[in-house]
């Protein structure tokens, strides 16, 4: 579940973190702060062009000129920081701050020694930038360093440190540097003013480089996009445009601003994002604007804009609806059926390699068939109805149009079916996205004007524009009662050109008597379906096996699968996806007993919340079973695809990579401490990565592959786990005891109890995967980057730290010989074993009372 940029160097997460070492003695300075040379000034200048130029030869060419910078500078900060970057890149950053330590604890070090090894420090290295601002006032990045942290110590404010780091700036670059960093600290604060005010007057300045200008423009504009403002807004979209048309972003920049643009709050039109992305050349902008205009219209041009630019940078194409809607566009049904069949998991395919689910059978039955020609009406008929059939409504109006020209009246209501499927799936997208907007404390009229925004990017998901159906009431729902009432009016359309009850207060009454669930008045949830079960019978919804109305029935009949439910005291939610097949299952982890419905799905014509918000959600459990995004587990494939590329051409790399053996700790009692410390992971998870794919190079090669199919197992271990408690905590008639003491270890909190269940079902896959290194390394991304619309962050945290103390505790013990036992063990990680990594998951499920027998 993670958040990859495909052409952007993999496990380069400038993330600051690392453990507090013992305090040393150092000398004060006294000296003030003064400019550096015009020859170390004019050094950083070449560097940062070359970074931002990039290509292969830019962190060469990028370090050579921090070296000048430095050489004509020793004292200067600024260089030495930039060469950490450049070593962590490398997976490297450890020896870096082993050597401030080593520095310090000689009394070698200085104020800015303080800081450098603070900001590898993360948390724990705060009190070395208070340090280093008694040493040296003059020093203006330990001043930076507390602004970057909101932690100024003294009554000062994070804005009042990041002002006076750039009074204190010695170059021109640093005080851009600083301008963006204060700008920041502005922008966040809601003074989107200011903070503009700021970036535009630094980008005005005759001394400002001009990639610097730029970039500075850059962050004006998306701090304007997301400004709570409409008018302010406005002006960020245009300024972007113009950023987009004129200037000179680097690749990352172009995709922050498309993306920015994406989600404003009233998005501009997608022909004018693109189109400003085709006034210059390059990669990025082809696939960016490809990516919009396969959204708008699948067609070849839009199909060969994204290959060629996915080509161009290195990156392999994206599967996903969109992508075989253009090569339906194209003309090319069969090629785009059998690719997408090539790239299905086996756990979705029967023993002849074809779909298990009837209606994707039909789909593949029908194209291969089907001759193409359009004189062979009725197979195109019966391939065009089954695509309708299994809800593949972009195809289907590829193959409709094509039908046309031999049989219009069948080729217009097929095409009228797939609109209808179309249209009630982007308004249920435009429901959440109004409450959505309520949600963040927006106004009514606001809210009204992002439902228009919600509507023209809902309209994307066609190749014609999707009328819309205006909602059955102004304001947004804010129950789940509400919610199910307000999309009855969409399911009458689809009703009725699928020969349904076309009757809105039927389907209005039908839809609010929905199947429901209610966990302890905790969480409501609609019943996904396909049928009810004996616990269903036993809760009193209904007979056993009977199959499922209202919501669900729909979405079945439109070949989705869907969960809508609500927290109590929340805003209503739903996703839905486009089903590939769905089957029951059972096993056994940990002694456990789990079983459940099996919902294989790929993509999400509607994300959950979280996912809306840009967490990467690859499955979640639910009700009796859970349901896995196919596609969202190909994005980690392609993050450890993107690791292979990075490093799989030099074993020297990868070697001196894994050669990492942690921090020296202290003895004596704050030896255990620092040893377990998290403070900092300092890229860890892609150490873990790398050791897994050297572990399976052939002879010859630096690096071996994981599959996709990997991937799934450990996802589904990981919901098999929230199954096992769903074993062991429901229903809560019978298991209250244990309910509740989960509840109350937990502070009767429902965000600690969700955190909780997140650290239980993420210690099962590291227990239970056929490769516990592959969830570690989930568990160490969560931690370092961050999963913050999901409770999985804090619950990855909790387990990193309870894993680590029971580690400890075995190391000590002399056990795991590959671990040194006075050294910091989150950057040893890479070194055990996958049985190994499995032993102390048992260990701790055995203390956390998990493990049956």
């Amino acid at each position: 579940m993670r958040l990859t940029v495909p052409f952007l160097a993999p496990g380069v997460a400038f993330v600051l973190a690392l453990v507090l070492g013992a305090q040393a003695c150092v000398a004060p300075r006294a000296a003030a702060a003064r400019p550096v040379s015009p020859e170390a000034s004019a050094a950083m200048a070449d560097a940062q062009a070359a970074l931002r130029a990039g290509g292969e030869d830019a962190r060469p060419i990028a370090r050579e000129a921090f070296e000048r910078a430095l050489a004509a500078a020793p004292d200067w900060v600024a260089p030495r920081r930039a060469l950490d970057e450049i070593l962590r890149a490398d997976l490297r950053a450890l020896d870096a701050l082993a050597s401030y330590r080593a520095a310090l604890a000689a009394g070698t070090g200085d104020a800015a020694t303080l800081y450098l090894a603070g900001r590898l420090e993360g948390r724990d290295g705060t009190a070395r930038f208070e340090r280093a601002t008694q040493l040296d006032p003059t020093l203006a990045w330990a001043w930076h360093g507390l602004a970057f942290r909101g932690e100024s110590g003294e009554g000062r404010s994070a804005r009042g440190a990041a002002q006076r780091a750039l009074s204190l700036a010695r170059d021109p670059w640093e005080r851009t540097f600083f301008t963006a960093s204060l700008a920041r600290i502005e922008a966040a604060a809601t003074r989107t003013d200011a903070a503009v005010e700021l970036l535009e007057e630094r980008a005005a300045d005759p001394e400002t480089a001009p990639g610097d200008r730029t970039a500075l423009l850059v962050q004006a504009a998306l701090t304007e996009l997301r400004a709570p403002n409409l008018r302010k807004a406005e002006l960020g979209g245009e300024r972007a445009l113009a950023l987009l048309r004129s200037a000179d972003p680097t690749d990352a920049e172009i995709v922050d601003l498309a993306a920015a643009l994406d989600q404003a709050l009233i998005p501009l039109d997608s022909g004018r994002v693109a189109l400003a992305l085709a006034a210059r050349p390059g990669a990025v902008r082809d696939r960016l604007r490809a990516e919009i205009l396969v959204q708008e219209s699948p067609s070849p041009l839009a199909l060969g804009l994204l290959e060629r630019g996915l080509a161009a940078s290195g990156d392999t194409a994206p599967r996903g609806s969109l992508l075989r809607a253009a090569r339906f566009a194209g003309g090319d049904f069969l090629g785009a059926t059998e690719r997408w069949l090539a790239e299905l998991p086996s756990t979705v395919l029967d023993a002849h390699g074809n779909p298990r689910e009837p209606r994707l059978a039909r789909v593949v039955e029908t194209a291969r068939a089907s001759s193409g020609d359009a004189r062979a009406a009725e197979e195109m008929h019966a391939f065009c109805a089954a695509l309708v059939d299994a809800g593949w409504f972009l195809e289907a109006r590829a193959v409709a149009a094509r039908l046309a020209s031999s049989d219009l009246d069948r080729a217009v209501d097929l095409d009228t079916r797939a609109l209808a499927g179309l249209t009630f799936l982007s308004s249920t997208r435009r429901l959440l996205e109004m409450v959505d907007a309520a949600a963040r404390g927006r106004s009514s009229s606001l809210a009204t004007r992002s439902s228009t925004a919600a509507e023209t990017r809902a309209a994307r998901t066609g190749p014609a524009p999707v009328v819309m159906v205006a909602p059955t009431r102004a304001d947004p729902p804010r129950s789940l009662d509400a919610l199910l009432a307000a999309l009855a009016p969409h399911a009458v359309d689809v009703r009725a050109f699928r020969g349904g009850d076309a009757d809105l207060e039927a389907v209005r009454a039908e839809f609010v008597a929905s199947p429901r669930r209610s966990y302890a008045g905790v969480a409501e949830v609609v019943h996904p379906g396909p049928s009810l079960s004996a616990e269903d019978e036993r809760e009193g919804l209904g007979s056993e096996g009977a199959p499922v109305g209202g919501l669900s029935a729909v979405l079945a009949e439109l070949g989705r699968f869907g969960i809508f439910g609500a927290l109590a005291g929340d805003d209503p939610d739903g996703t839905v996806l486009p089903l590939l097949a769905l089957e029951q299952r059972s096993g056994v982890h940990l002694g456990v007993a789990w079983h459940g419905t099996i919902a294989w799905c790929e993509g999400a014509d509607l994300p959950s919340r979280a996912g809306r918000r840009g967490a990467r959600i690859a499955g979640a459990a639910l009700h009796e079973g859970y349901w896995i995004d196919v596609d969202q587990v190909r994005h980690e494939l392609s993050s450890w695809e993107a690791v292979a590329r990075v490093f799989g051409t030099s074993a020297e790399r990868v070697q001196l990579a894994l050669d990492v053996r942690g921090l020296v700790a202290s003895a004596g009692e704050d030896g255990a401490r620092e040893r377990t410390s998290t403070s900092a992971l300092l890229d860890e998870a892609e150490r873990v990565r790398l050791a897994v794919l050297r572990d399976r190079a052939q002879p010859g090669q630096a690096l071996g592959t994981i599959t996709l199919e990997e991937l799934l197992v450990v996802c589904a271990t990981h919901e098999e786990g929230h199954l096992c408690d769903r074993t062991r905590y429901l229903p809560l008639w019978k298991n209250w005891p244990a309910a509740l003491m989960l509840l109350a270890n937990q502070g009767f909190s429902p965000q600690r109890v969700q955190e909780e269940l997140e650290f239980r079902a993420q210690l099962t896959a590291l227990a239970a995967s056929p490769d516990p290194r592959v969830p570690l390394a989930q568990v160490l991304d969560g931690v370092e980057g961050g999963l913050g619309a999901t409770p999985h962050a804090s619950g990855y945290a909790r387990l990193l730290h309870e894993y680590l103390q029971v580690l400890d505790r075995a190391v000590q013990r002399g056990e795991f010989p590959a671990i040194a036992r006075d050294r910091t063990l989150v950057h040893q990680l890479h070194r055990l074993a996958p049985e190994d990594v499995r032993r102390i998951a048992v260990d701790l499920a055995r203390r956390k009372r998990m493990v049956d027998g």
